[in-house]
């Protein structure tokens, strides 16, 4: 694979030289600021050498309206309102991210510090849109591995019915004040992977989503593993679905360590309906020797009053530790029962609560306070 050296910071120029070559590496050495977004192509690496920072600029200005029809939606949604990114690539192939380099966004600088938002922590969220850090719209062969990826000002990945993705051995850290920094943000995606990873963000760090952007066809998140990540999130660790997404199906996470705010979250509530409603679909998913240590739940599950959803259940969580300053919830309404759910050597720090639940296994449990 031959090396294609960036020039005057102009990144994008050296990512076409390799694409028109048949596919090369970008090799971000040293510090490159780059001058706007870039766009990956098929069969091309963007590695960053050891000590190299691939710098992202911080006027809103330089990055152009983004939205591949794949991630369009008919009711207008888009994550934060948000039409922008860094890095982007749209229906490529074998594409990667690799090396131990850094790339920075210096997510604080999009905002005014000095103004604090919600829970008076957070800085106050700028009228203008802010861009996410890496948006991968129906990309198949996708490698991301050993980048720090540090600072997004929004979403760091937003990553929309891709399949065949590894990512593995990333750090991905930022500025916890920074509003809606979710971390890896897996939409509709299928044949994941995704191992040795640390996640430290100040909105969920990795989320399983399959929203529905229209009407006419059925979106799924389905065949994804997670693995040996240590998450620290200042909201949820993991979290799993909304009320208005599709199917989401075939998904592990094992030997995770999960600390920060909240730990395992199923959220349904009324306010994430979009105008596209979808009426979600779990099945086979299974937690298993995940360790969860948070200062609030480690775990809620729930469906708002007046919600039907498609199927909320098949669940199971074994040998698994979930430890946290309340108890973990569980609920549904009369009109909606959540299940079936299955706790296998579970070790509770409060005794949970559940309420409107069906099918419910409780094999081995223990419940000790501290």
């Amino acid at each position: 694979m031959a090396d294609f050296l960036i020039s005057d910071n102009d990144v994008q120029a050296a990512v076409d030289r390799a694409f028109q070559a048949g596919g090369g590496r970008v090799v971000v050495d040293g510090r490159v600021k780059a001058r706007g977004m870039i766009e990956l192509r098929s069969n091309v690496e963007l590695y960053l050498a050891p000590g190299g920072v691939l710098e992202a600029p911080s006027d809103p200005a330089c990055y152009p309206e983004y939205e591949p029809a794949d991630a369009a939606a008919e009711d207008g949604f888009a994550p934060e309102k948000g039409r922008k990114c860094f890095i982007g690539a749209a229906r490529a192939e074998n594409i990667a991210i690799t090396g131990p380099g850094t790339i920075e966004m210096n997510g604080a600088a999009f905002y005014d510090t000095k103004k604090l938002g919600y829970r008076n922590y957070f800085y106050e969220k700028p009228a203008e849109p802010r861009p996410r850090m890496l948006e991968l719209v129906h990309c198949r062969g996708v490698r991301l591995e050993g980048t720090h990826f540090h600072n997004a000002p929004s979403w760091s990945f937003w990553l929309v019915e891709c399949s065949e993705m590894v990512i593995h051995g990333i750090r991905l850290t930022g500025d916890t004040r920074v509003p809606n920094q979710d971390g890896i943000h897996m939409d509709s995606c299928q044949k994941v992977m995704i191992s040795d990873c640390f996640v430290k963000t100040g909105d969920d760090a990795v989320v399983v989503r399959a929203i529905r952007k229209t009407s006419d066809r059925e979106f799924r998140s389905s065949e994804i593993t997670i693995t040996n990540c240590v998450l620290d999130s200042l909201c949820h660790g993991i979290r799993v679905g909304c009320p208005s997404d599709g199917i989401i199906r075939n998904v592990t996470v094992s030997n995770c360590v999960i600390t920060g705010h909240l730990g395992i979250g199923f959220g349904n509530p009324e306010m994430y309906l979009h105008k596209v409603k979808g009426r979600l679909f779990t099945e086979r998913i299974r937690f298993r020797n995940v360790i969860v240590d948070v200062e609030g739940t480690p775990l809620s599950m729930y469906v708002d009053d007046g919600l039907e959803l498609e199927r909320f259940g098949d669940i199971a969580f074994r040998d698994c530790d979930l430890r946290g300053g309340v108890p973990c919830k569980v609920f549904g309404w009369k009109g909606f029962r959540i299940g079936p759910l299955a706790f296998d050597g579970v070790r509770f720090s409060h005794m949970p609560e559940f309420t409107m639940c069906c099918g419910l296994t409780l094999d081995r449990v223990t419940v000790a306070g501290e």
